[in-house]
């Protein structure tokens, strides 16, 4: 079970009631390498992530796109950029609101699966 006191999401503009998606573009330690090939296996190349973001802009014209994590690069497809600019428990009040969450192997990707945010 996820322990985290519950805050007020209004302060970075969001409401409970917004539709909005979150997301996480990024690694700690810039991923793990494998084997002998030395590729990271949690990177998704950015090229990638704006594609994926811009399909949803368009799909999902009433959707806010925020970008929440640690260390990650801002894409300009993004709606609301707040890496970094959280705190523990206001990082898993904004993504338990969330319609979505999409991630790589990260920690948000842990915070929205406990609280079973598709």
């Amino acid at each position: 079970m996820l322990n985290y006191k519950e805050r007020n999401i209004s302060k970075f503009g969001l409401d409970k009631e917004d539709k909005y998606i979150t997301f996480q573009h990024g690694w700690g330690n810039k991923g793990y390498i494998t084997g002998m090939s030395g590729r990271y296996t949690k990177i998704w190349e950015t090229k990638n992530w704006k594609r994926l973001l811009e399909n949803i802009r368009r799909e999902l014209k009433k959707f806010k796109i925020v970008q929440v994590g640690i260390n990650s690069d801002y894409l300009e497809e993004t709606d609301l950029y707040l890496n970094g600019k959280t705190s523990f428990d206001e990082l898993c009040s904004v993504i338990k609101y969330s319609a979505l969450h999409i991630d790589t192997d990260g920690g948000c990707m842990h915070v929205a699966e406990t609280l079973n945010v598709k």
